[in-house]
């Protein structure tokens, strides 16, 4: 119980400290206008369509819809992602992890993310959390609104 308690009242220390307005010489922390993405694949097989909505500091709630022409099936994706706030040369990293859903397949299994963006242009690896599945690689355009 004690162990508990203390795990409990060290997290929300942590919490607490990491908001913007806790400490006196803070800068306010002000949401980006125009921080929601919306990604397009149809390079490569899947053809697909994302949305990554911005919901505070770095963090994203992720969807997306992929259709595989081969095995004629529509895959849906939602999870989340963290965009890393530094940026190198011209790319921004992020990573993340979520759930997929298969509509033919019927299979459900979690899986992580690691991607980057670059100007207008994104890539991503997904990496499914089943022993069957290899891992597959998107690319495509990404606009920003």
């Amino acid at each position: 119980m004690k162990k508990a308690l203390i795990i409990s009242l060290l997290a929300i220390l942590v919490i607490g400290l990491h908001s913007t307005d806790v400490f006196a010489r803070s800068r306010k922390y002000r949401r980006p206008h125009n921080d929601n993405y919306l990604n397009l694949t149809f390079l490569v097989n899947p053809a697909g369509l994302g949305y990554m909505h911005h919901l505070g500091k770095n963090f994203y709630a992720t969807g997306t819809l992929d259709y595989n022409h081969s095995e004629s099936d529509l895959q849906f994706r939602l999870g989340g992602a963290y965009l890393f706030p530094i940026k190198v040369l011209l790319f921004r990293f992020y990573g993340g992890a979520g759930y997929q859903v298969s509509r033919n397949e019927g299979y459900q299994y979690p899986y992580i993310q690691v991607g980057t963006k670059f100007l207008f242009l994104y890539t991503e690896i997904i990496y499914p959390m089943e022993k069957r599945l290899s891992p597959e690689g998107r690319f495509g355009f990404s606009f920003r609104f």
